[in-house]
């Protein structure tokens, strides 16, 4: 996966005969509610978008047609509707990397009570395919797609440890990257020893700078050509886990882990695992 330009406007392959702007522009309203916004005004939507009012107004009317949106009729703010889950659910229910790493994850998750996932990069953020909560707490972030700032995660610093340096100080470097908690590394310099540090160690550690109270430990997961493609994490409290404590007790079972997954899909020749 290249890294992409902080001022990279045009997408690969959108300048050929067969793309369709049209379909481009309505994936960019739905994907304006990305940030997590439940609701969102006309006014929203041409901001986000970009698109001009009269663009806006005939796709938000035939995204709702379809049922993809729904309105509110007294505030006029649109909103996703569950017929955005149906190629979701199709999705999690397939991809390969999923389901070999699921049964993993659910047993890893057992042993330690942590919040456990599974995580790739998409663009300058980390997208987690398999969020799992602990048994004994739950947080709003448990779901398929949540996403965090790639420069901040143990999750997207695992996987940038196997990319080729100057890659990985490329995609740092697009990232505005911004203190999310005092902790937080935002300096490239800093940050690309902290994936040099994962490269040699096999695994990376981070330490209250995506939340506060959490102690955050990943693994990569290779394909069959030996990619990083994805990183096992697991999550913990500091009031309940030092960062020592992760490395002694975690660390080797979440190794572990990441080999046995990378071992299940390294004989699968699929384009979702590149």
């Amino acid at each position: 996966m290249r890294p992409m330009n902080k001022s990279e406007k045009i997408i690969p392959g959108s300048e050929g005969l067969h793309f369709v702007k049209s379909v481009e522009k309505a994936f960019a309203v739905l994907e304006s509610f990305n940030d997590g916004s439940r609701e969102l005004s006309l006014a929203d939507i041409i901001e986000k978008t970009g698109l001009d009012k009269n663009a806006v107004r005939r796709f938000t009317h035939t995204l709702q047609v379809l049922g993809y949106l729904g309105k509110d009729q007294s505030t006029r703010r649109y909103m996703l509707t569950r017929r955005s889950l149906i190629g979701a659910n199709s999705f999690l229910m397939g991809d390969p990397l999923i389901t070999k790493a699921l049964p993993h994850i659910v047993e890893l998750r057992r042993q330690f009570d942590l919040r456990v996932g599974c995580g790739c990069i998409e663009g300058r953020e980390v997208m987690y395919l398999i969020p799992l909560q602990s048994l004994t707490s739950a947080l709003n972030t448990g779901h398929p797609g949540f996403k965090l700032n790639v420069y901040a995660t143990a999750t997207g610093r695992a996987i940038l440890a196997n990319w080729e340096p100057e890659e990985a100080r490329a995609l740092i470097e697009s990232c505005d990257r911004q203190k999310i908690t005092s902790m937080t590394l935002t300096d490239t310099d800093d940050i690309m020893l902290e994936i040099d540090k994962a490269r040699e160690q096999g695994y990376c550690i981070s330490a209250q700078e995506s939340g506060l109270g959490n102690v955050n430990i990943a693994v990569p997961i290779f394909n069959n050509r030996g990619q990083a493609i994805a990183a096992v994490a697991a999550i913990g409290s500091t009031s309940n886990w030092t960062v020592e404590e992760l490395e002694k007790q975690v660390a080797p079972v979440i190794l572990s882990t990441a080999r046995a997954i990378s071992m299940e899909i390294k004989h699968i020749n699929d384009p979702a695992l590149t």
